[in-house]
């Protein structure tokens, strides 16, 4: 599944998109109707969030008249969708130099302009008194770390972006704190990114597989229309860090980076300090509105292990101290963070409820099998493996099998990966995409009246599906 790496409010500001002209033709009243429409049906948390959008739009519809002001139509959309309180809730009015966001940042994003708010967003807020010796940084300076005492060490990063090269560089940073009793970690002042990137730097500091967050993608118009979920765990990596840790998080903790909070917060010997974080945790998707301005909105919903949803909320310390910013040269919440630690630091926690939690993937179980036999022989084991399992702790995902049927695909197992779309469609008979993918393995396998009903019954399921009607027409017309 494809993660915007500008999930971040502000970290997308820096990829600023292109704004077409203002139409004079577009109404107040199109612009207001096509905003509310759009998300009436993608936007993923009024469930989440108990919010009523049709009373939204009784209370904020008649508010609109023709001849208004670009300036006052923007007074309306904003006055509604600041009920959203989502960072990822963004409006662009290019034409009138005017932007909002509808969560924690937006009057920051208003006081200091895009630029100003990247860069307040991206600072290391650590002052440099309290290292023993000059900071050192990786990654142009994503990265910035050094000793604080004698033996603890202190690591801070501004965002989330290069999966390979961040794994490096936290691989690097944990062999030249190997020597450490503890280490601070701080993702206050942190831009997000992508989830992935922070799964794989939580990794770094995993004792065993714990689940720590959950996400469903939005799939149709009504509210409660949502795909199948994703688990997300942590995973030790081959260098690891189990000892006190504690991690400093505030309001500046913005999206990806809260989602980094949830998954260390599920460690027993990681100790969360700070104040609550953005409450922002989504992807965000965009779209255009008649008059050249654009929006964008949460498409997916995300919530912890334990089924709680933080949007609008943060995710919250388990030693709090408010605000959590360092003013001039003094670093309260830090201070606290050192004296935990120079104090024998906090007790471990239970987390054992995030370990028994965890999930097996049924598909990661048929892919491993699958490097050393035939689809028949695999599929065996596989059958095996599963019986012998909770059916509480293992999960089939669908994007799984898609992902695994196509791997094959480029391995020239067209036969093994035909049986893997087969599979596919048998637990997910109702998901176009299962159609659509096992009609082009039986297309590849030289079967085109079996790829054609399979184009077919796509298309039925998804009348949109522009890819089933490209190839039907070739395949009935060859």
């Amino acid at each position: 599944m494809k993660k915007f790496l500008a999930l971040m409010l502000l970290l997308l500001l820096a990829f600023y998109p292109s704004v077409k002209a203002q139409s004079p033709a577009a109404s107040p009243e199109a612009v207001f109707d096509t905003l509310w429409e759009m998300f009436d049906q993608r936007y993923a948390l009024f469930p989440a969030k108990s919010i009523d959008w049709q009373k939204l739009h009784d209370v904020y519809r008649p508010r609109i008249v023709s001849g208004m002001t670009e300036e006052e139509l923007f007074v309306v959309l904003t006055d509604m969708l600041s009920h959203l309180n989502d960072n990822h809730v963004i409006l662009l009015a290019q034409s009138l130099g005017r932007d909002f966001s509808a969560g924690y940042i937006g009057p920051y994003m208003e006081d200091m302009g895009f630029e100003g708010a990247l860069q307040f967003l991206q600072q290391h807020p650590l002052p440099v008194r309290y290292f023993k010796n000059a900071p050192r940084t990786l990654e142009k300076s994503v990265f910035q770390y050094g000793w604080v005492d004698r033996d603890v060490g202190y690591i801070h990063f501004i965002g989330f972006q290069a999966a390979v090269s961040n794994a490096a560089a936290m691989d690097s940073i944990l062999q030249d704190f190997s020597s450490a009793r503890a280490l601070i970690v701080d993702v206050r002042y942190n831009s997000g990114g992508d989830d992935r990137v922070g799964k794989i730097i939580a990794d770094r500091f995993a004792d065993k597989r714990r689940l720590y967050m959950v996400t469903r993608d939005k799939s149709g118009p009504r509210y409660d229309d949502f795909r199948e979920p994703r688990y997300w765990h942590v995973d030790p990596a081959s260098r690891t860090f189990t000892r006190p840790t504690i991690l400093l998080a505030n309001r500046f903790s913005v999206s990806a980076a809260e989602n980094f909070v949830l998954a260390m917060r599920v460690l027993p010997h990681v100790t969360v300090v700070g104040d609550f974080t953005s409450g922002c945790f989504a992807d965000m998707a965009w779209f255009d509105l008649p008059n050249g301005w654009r929006c964008s909105y949460s498409r997916n919903y995300f919530v912890d292990y334990e089924d709680r949803c933080w949007e609008g909320i943060g995710v919250p310390p388990d030693i709090m101290i408010r605000g959590a910013n360092p003013e001039g040269d003094t670093d309260h919440a830090f201070e606290v963070a050192l004296a935990l630690l120079q104090n024998g630091g906090p007790s471990p926690q239970d987390e054992s409820a995030s370990a028994a939690a965890a999930r097996v993937s049924l598909v990661e179980i048929l892919s491993q099998e699958l490097e050393n036999e035939d689809y028949a022989d695999a599929y065996k084991s596989y059958e095996r493996i599963r019986g012998n399992l909770n059916p509480v702790s293992s999960y089939l995902s669908a994007r799984e099998l898609n992902a695994l049927g196509y791997r094959l695909i480029s391995q020239d197992r067209l036969g093994d990966a035909l049986n893997v779309f087969k599979l596919y469609v048998e637990n997910f008979p109702e998901d176009a995409n299962a159609h659509d993918s096992l009609g082009e393995a039986y297309m590849l396998n030289d079967d085109n009246k079996r790829a054609i009903a399979s184009y077919r019954k796509s298309l039925e399921l998804d009348p949109d599906n522009q890819n089933a009607v490209k190839i039907l027409f070739k395949l009935q017309n060859k």
